[in-house]
């Protein structure tokens, strides 16, 4: 999939059309790449040189094949003869199981730019982390200045880690 997806990038950029690109792309990665064709088509810049890019290394993470949306991170290093190698981020998603994959953001990294590590479960599958305010955690043998909580009635939540990509 990954593979395919590159040559209709490379067909798109080299002919400054987006058209083999549908059925590939959605949401972000979509608008990403009809603007850059827009942006070159408006101000009569040649194709990008990275559309004629073959892929040099690649590396995919997967979420679990149970859990939707299903996620696809690939690593890609893509380069050519004239063009030094540049270094991809691409997410793929899947919203059910009967739809297809699509490109839905990437990133093209700066050069030397360490990759982030990928965190995978003990089966080998991606793991989504997740962001966001965490909790001060307390310090033993520290009182904490709150007062306790009562218990409410109704449901309980609980945050959990969520599979991500896969």
């Amino acid at each position: 999939m990954v593979r395919e997806y590159w040559r209709a990038r490379n067909l798109a950029y080299s002919a400054l059309e987006t058209g083999p690109l549908r059925g590939f792309e959605d949401q972000a990665a979509a608008l990403l790449s009809q603007a850059d064709v827009d942006n070159r088509l408006a101000n009569g810049l040649p194709p990008d040189p990275s559309s004629n890019t073959s892929l040099r290394d690649l590396r995919t993470y997967f979420t679990r094949p149970d859990r939707f949306p299903r996620l696809l991170l690939a690593a890609v290093t893509a380069a050519s003869d004239d063009v030094e190698p540049q270094v991809y981020l691409l997410i793929f998603t899947r919203a059910t199981p009967q739809a297809p994959w699509k490109l839905s953001w990437q990133a093209r990294y700066a050069d030397n730019t360490e990759l982030p590590s990928v965190a995978v479960d003990g089966d080998g599958f991606a793991v989504s982390i997740a962001s966001g305010p965490r909790r001060p955690r307390r310090r033993p043998g520290r009182a904490s200045s709150r007062t306790p909580r009562t218990p409410t009635a109704g449901p309980r939540v609980c945050r959990t880690r969520s599979a991500a990509a896969g």
